[in-house]
């Protein structure tokens, strides 16, 4: 609860922030669209964990509450998730190119290319978790124990005639798509910032100081340091979940069902949580933006 009220509040502060220094930069529209899409998590993710309140209060209600959260919420929660993903790789791409190509980031990168890019992800990530609302339905089933009607999930016949296609589409397409090759571009983009900067800092301590102040540019650094922030935690949060995703569809234990995948979903919640509600401390103490608003 706390991580998710510090994703609430912090995103809104993000935005209300960023929107006031406008959209002449591409790296704000990126950052707004990433606040907006964390914000929707953080709102999110607290009725999805409601389940495990209401159990103790009243089990049939449970049972039917958690069906319709797994049904209707959490594939919306899917998009969210994969939206994460696509804009942390987008800000490592652009950071990667502003570093590498300094003179060609402003061309590649104009404020209208970027918020087509972004409508795209959104279009893009919906249109691969849509099959998401297809797989499960619900029924009615009158309990005996508890002499109450309750919702239980039940596969639809889509997913059922499907059945192979579906999971190897699911374990296999959207796991790479939004997991394996994203973080893998998140992780080479970084790497080469860090050792570029590096050097850079290491050509610049050779240099004149003087020499060294007019070749360089503080604030671009601060801004590419803060991003590269965005992108190492987004990395802390998504990574062993990948790790151990990739390794359970090897060793072939089943995805949905078990006490030790329960643990690993609640571990996954709170660290993907965790990322979504850090991005406001990064942007209070390194973003120039923050300080002087």
């Amino acid at each position: 609860p706390i991580l998710s009220v510090l994703g609430i509040v912090g995103n809104t502060v993000n935005m209300i922030v960023l929107c006031r220094h406008g959209f002449k930069e591409t790296t704000n529209i990126i950052l707004v669209s990433l606040a907006l899409n964390d914000f929707c998590y953080s709102v999110l993710n607290p009725i999805c964990r409601l389940k495990r309140v209401i159990v103790y209060l009243d089990l049939p209600l449970s049972v039917t509450f958690t069906t319709f959260i797994n049904i209707y919420v959490y594939p919306v929660v899917d998009v969210f998730v994969g939206l994460s993903f696509l804009h942390v790789t987008a800000i490592a791409v652009e950071r990667f190119v502003a570093v590498f190509f300094p003179f060609y980031v402003s061309r590649v990168f104009t404020p209208y290319r970027v918020k087509v890019m972004l409508t795209f992800l959104y279009v893009y990530t919906a249109g691969f978790i849509a099959p998401l609302f297809f797989n499960s339905t619900y029924e009615w089933f009158y309990d005996t124990g508890y002499n109450v009607t309750v919702a239980r999930l039940i596969n639809t016949r889509f997913y059922l005639d499907n059945y192979g296609t579906f999971n190897l589409y699911l374990g296999v397409l959207l796991n790479n798509l939004f997991s394996t090759f994203t973080l893998a571009i998140i992780i080479v983009c970084s790497v080469a910032i860090i050792v570029k900067l590096k050097i850079m800092s290491f050509s610049d301590k050779q240099k004149n100081p003087e020499t060294s102040t007019k070749t360089k540019s503080p604030k671009n650094v601060k801004v590419v340091k803060m991003l590269l922030a965005v992108c190492l935690v987004n990395l802390v949060a998504f990574l062993p979940s990948a790790i151990l995703d990739v390794y359970r569809r090897y060793v072939m234990i089943d995805y949905f069902s078990g006490e030790i995948n329960a643990v690993i979903g609640n571990v996954n919640e709170t660290l993907y949580q965790f990322n979504v509600s850090v991005n406001f401390i990064i942007y209070v103490t390194m973003s120039s933006k923050f300080a002087s608003t």
